[in-house]
This record gives structure tokens, C-alpha cells and sequence, in this order.
């Protein structure tokens, strides 16, 4: 059955016309196509194209956007996508409160929390939401320097954020009709501050296609440099722990590690209008780190499998705000050792010392466990990668994540 019936028609036609039009489920994203309308490489992203993937064949989808390019309507891969020109995430916000008054559908679906705050429900209408992981967790002192300033201004800022967006969650809780939320943490909440509520969370981890993220040599566990290759699967910003990466580069050239930490993201965040990868360049420059670095960009999604099979150990290092983390799931999927801060999701995937190893999001833990796993190295893959593999091929397979999503957006409980 064709994903939208009227989808050739579809693709040149005006709003009005677009209106007309009733549609099964209508997707909020704050961002899902980039400025040359390619994927975006974001987890939350990559969520929401999956989502649609598994629903499109026996569903009509609409995704309303944000951009700050002219508004107009894109097809793409069988998805119809309404980008709409918005001056800032308040704006957008504004837009959808009035698209969503005229738009008919049977269920709108936020892919951030949010995004809802200003929409007005109607009747018959089923208003759900993803919950990508705590993201109030970060520090409120002690920031990062050079890549965020301690001062005044940045502590009060940051407990003035956390603030609103807890009353956001909850706000999202009380109004939500349902949410999904990738890890635990916020059915944990809900059970301690909101228990009358708590049934509208449903825990639904990420997944992973393990066929494609997995060594083409399944014996095929060790990089064939002559370096160990640590990989940070991750974009540059303070979140993923990119302010860590040099302080575990000079313990380990210290510990005298033959090793190459190879990054494979883009760059997100600034201070003062300088980007975060920029200062961290610098950084390893001034350092004489150059020779421990190897940044390769931002890779598409569908490139990623070779970067996990030419590594050694994968290191997720998150400061805050993660969930059941792709990169996680698609590294021990593919047989590699992983390393991860023992934060938000992360903590639902791995068992520390069993399928994977979790440290404290600091560089002296990161560093001591990495120099533990490179001396303890062939022993470890022995254990650690198999159990990893069979629980990501039992329990985080594509297959049974699409029937419990299937489930959800018909209304049932999954």
C-alpha cells in the first residue's frame, strides 16, 4: 500500500491544498532536514526518520519543520515535509499552535518535549510526544573553560534553564496523552513526582540494525593499525564530553598509549561566536596533541558501520543529557568494546564489567579505565563483545522495535 495516496499530486502543491488533505500522523520537528535538505545527522533525528520508516507504508505522514529558509513543501524517501520559516524555536512554536487548528489528523506527535506548550488539543485528536533522555541533568558550576565560561551570568543562566525545563517536562506530562520515552529516567520521575500520571510513559529503548552494524569478519575485533584507535562517535559540544577528550589525551600520551582518538561528528555550540571544535582544535594544537587526533567530520549515518569496524574501543563520554545512545547500541553491535559515562541511558544499556565498561564523565576515570582495557585488551574481547552482541541482537533489534512503534501509533500499548 502506498505511503500517501496523493504524494505525486502532492509535491508541488500550495498550503492551502496541503490542508485539504487528512493525514494519520502529523510529526512536530524542530529539525530533521538541513539547509540542503539531507538527513539530519542528530540521534533525536535519526529517531524520528525510523519512526517514519516503520509507520509510512500503512500511514499518511506529514512532518512540520522548522527552517530559516523560505517555507515550502518537500518529498523525500515516501515522507511529506512542510518546512516552515521560523524566526526562532519560539516563532516556530507560534506556527504550529495555528497549523495544528487547521491541519487534520488522527494523532500529532512531537519529537521533542517541548514542542507542545502552546498547542491547543482538540477532540478525537491522540497528542503524543519522545522523550530523548533526561536533559536537565547538566551541571549548574564548575563549567569547562575555555569552552564555557564560569562566571555569574553562565550559573545563574544554567539553573534558570533547568528550572523551565523541568516545568516543561512536567507540563508535557500533564497535557501529553502518551510519551515515549527512550530510557527509564523519565518513568522513574514520573514514579517518585507524578505517580497519578506515570501510565502515560512508555519506555521504548533505541535500536540497532544489527546486520548492518556489525564487522564483515565477525572474528574481526582488533583495528589492523598499529595504534590503538579509540573512536568518539559523537558531534563536538559540551554534552557529548568533547571538553574531555584532551585532558584523557595527555593521561594517556603520559601513560605512553600508542593511541589515535579518530572523531567523527560536526561541530555544535559556541561561545562568543566561536565554535566549540574550533577551540578544541586550538587546544590540541597548543598541546602538541596533533599526532592523537584524527578528525574525519560529520559522517552520514549510513557511512558509520566502517569507522566502528576499523576501531578498537569506542568512548561515549557524555556530560549530560543521553539516552539509550545509537552510538552505544551500534558499537557494541558491532563487536567493539565500548566505553561509556555512567549517565541517563547509558546506564540502561550497560552493565558495567559485563557487556561494556562505565566510568564517571571525568577525565581521570575515562583514563584509567581506557589504560585498564588497552592491558587487559585480548582478554577482555573474549568476554565483554560477546555479551554485548547478544544482548543488543536479542533485545535492541530493528525488527522488535518497529512492531512495539507500530503498536504505539495504533493507539495500543506496546
Amino acid at each position: 500500500m502506498p505511503s500517501c495516496p496523493n504524494l505525486e499530486f502532492m509535491t508541488n502543491i500550495s498550503i492551502n491544498s496541503l490542508l485539504r488533505n487528512k493525514f494519520d500522523i502529523v510529526f512536530i520537528a524542530s529539525f530533521f532536514l538541513d539547509e540542503k535538505e539531507n538527513y539530519f545527522a542528530g540521534g533525536g533525528e535519526i529517531h524520528l526518520k525510523n519512526i517514519c520508516d516503520a509507520c509510512k507504508e500503512n500511514k499518511k505522514i506529514l512532518i512540520i519543520q522548522m527552517t530559516n529558509a523560505n517555507s515550502r513543501i518537500v518529498r523525500k524517501d515516501g515522507l511529506l515535509i512542510y518546512l516552515v520559516k521560523s524566526w526562532g524555536y519560539l516563532h516556530f512554536k507560534i506556527k504550529v499552535r495555528s497549523l495544528l487548528q487547521q491541519i487534520r489528523t488522527k494523532h500529532v506527535h512531537f519529537n521533542y518535549i517541548g514542542l507542545e506548550t502552546l498547542v491547543r488539543k482538540r477532540k478525537n485528536v491522540t497528542y503524543s510526544a519522545t522523550f530523548h533522555g533526561t536533559g536537565w541533568d547538566f551541571p549548574i558550576s564548575n563549567f569547562p573553560e575555555p569552552y564555557v565560561k564560569n562566571d555569574l551570568k553562565t550559573v545563574l543562566g544554567a539553573k534558570i534553564r533547568k528550572r523551565w525545563m523541568i516545568y516543561e517536562q512536567n507540563c508535557a506530562v500533564k497535557k501529553l496523552d502518551k510519551i515515549i520515552s527512550v530510557d527509564s529516567s523519565l518513568l522513574r520521575y514520573c514514579q517518585q513526582f507524578l505517580p497519578p500520571l506515570s501510565h502515560k510513559i512508555f519506555t521504548l529503548p533505541n535500536s540497532v540494525d544489527f546486520e548492518r552494524f556489525t564487522p564483515a569478519n565477525n572474528h574481526q575485533v582488533r583495528s589492523v593499525s598499529d595504534k590503538f584507535i579509540i573512536l568518539f562517535p559523537r558531534n563536538i559540544s559540551f554534552a557529548r564530553g568533547m571538553h574531555l577528550l584532551v585532558p584523557i589525551a595527555l593521561k594517556l600520551r603520559a601513560d605512553g598509549l600508542p593511541f589515535i582518538i579518530q572523531v567523527t561528528g560536526g561541530g555544535i555550540g559556541y561561545r562568543g561566536g566561536r565554535p566549540y571544535k574550533d577551540m578544541l582544535y586550538r587546544e590540541i594544537s597548543r598541546l602538541d596533541l596533533k599526532n592523537y587526533f584524527k578528525f574525519v567530520g560529520r559522517v552520514p549515518h549510513q557511512d558509520m558501520p566502517v569507522y566502528y569496524r576499523e576501531c578498537d574501543l569506542v568512548i561515549i563520554p557524555s556530560a549530560f543529557s543521553e539516552g539509550t545512545s545509537l552510538s552505544c547500541l551500534e558499537a557494541m553491535s558491532s563487536r567493539k568494546v565500548v566505553l561509556a559515562a555512567n549517565v541517563g541511558g547509558l546506564n540502561d544499556l550497560i552493565i558495567d564489567g559485563y557487556n561494556g565498561f562505565l566510568a564517571n564523565p571525568n577525565a581521570d576515570d575515562f583514563s584509567n579505565r581506557i589504560k585498564f582495557i588497552y592491558d587487559n585488551f585480548d582478554q577482555l574481547r573474549k568476554t565483554i563483545v560477546p555479551n554485548a552482541f547478544g544482548i543488543v541482537s536479542t533485545c535492541y533489534t530493528r525488527a522488535v522495535w518497529e512492531s512495539r512503534i507500530r503498536a504505539f501509533f495504533n493507539h495500543d500499548a506496546p
